[in-house]
């Protein structure tokens, strides 16, 4: 009778670790719809939404922050809103300086799990202290994708405005 039991409670158990990598599978926004190589087709559409921090290496940005929030389509197109506001430095005459653009790029999955997403920023760079310049970047995210969410290194180059810079943010978010 004992071992009935055991095999009631085993059984459920075992069909459990079997379907859930079926279950880590299911649509999630952003995410591919099945195993291999994934460019062009195949990718599930929906919101992200994700907080990042990082630096940009020089004044005025220094210490950063923000956030994104996008639209993958099925062909994999990324489409987004990127906002991040930059500390600069404590001397009075580095100011702060907040970047806000539209961002646009395409997902591509060398595996299930990893992204990588080059795309271009275009937007506005507004400091504290001056007027609002046009600032446009390319740049590239490298994400792991865990079930809904996902951490994410994303590197981009700001050609405008000057002083041109180099920025490294990390990030996490999750795909609805």
């Amino acid at each position: 009778m004992q071992g009935t039991h055991l095999f009631a409670l085993a059984l459920p158990a075992f069909a459990g670790a079997l379907l859930a990598p079926c279950a880590a599978r299911a649509a999630v926004a952003g995410t591919p719809e099945q195993e291999g190589i994934v460019v062009g087709s195949g990718i599930h559409q929906g919101l992200q939404l994700e907080g990042n921090v990082g630096t940009g290496f020089n004044d005025p940005y220094n210490l950063g922050f923000g956030g994104r929030l996008g639209y993958t389509t099925g062909p994999g197109i990324y489409l987004g809103a990127n906002a991040e506001h930059f500390t600069g430095s404590s001397a009075a005459s580095s100011p702060q300086t907040t970047l806000v653009g539209g961002e646009a790029g395409l997902k591509i999955f060398p595996t299930y799990h990893l992204e990588v997403r080059p795309y271009a920023f275009a937007g506005a760079d507004i400091p504290s202290n001056a007027n609002t310049q046009f600032a446009f970047a390319p740049g590239a995210v490298a994400a792991y994708h865990f079930g809904p969410a996902f951490i994410d290194v994303d590197g981009r180059y700001f050609m405008t405005p000057s002083p041109t810079t180099f920025m490294l943010l990390g990030g996490a978010g999750l795909g609805f």
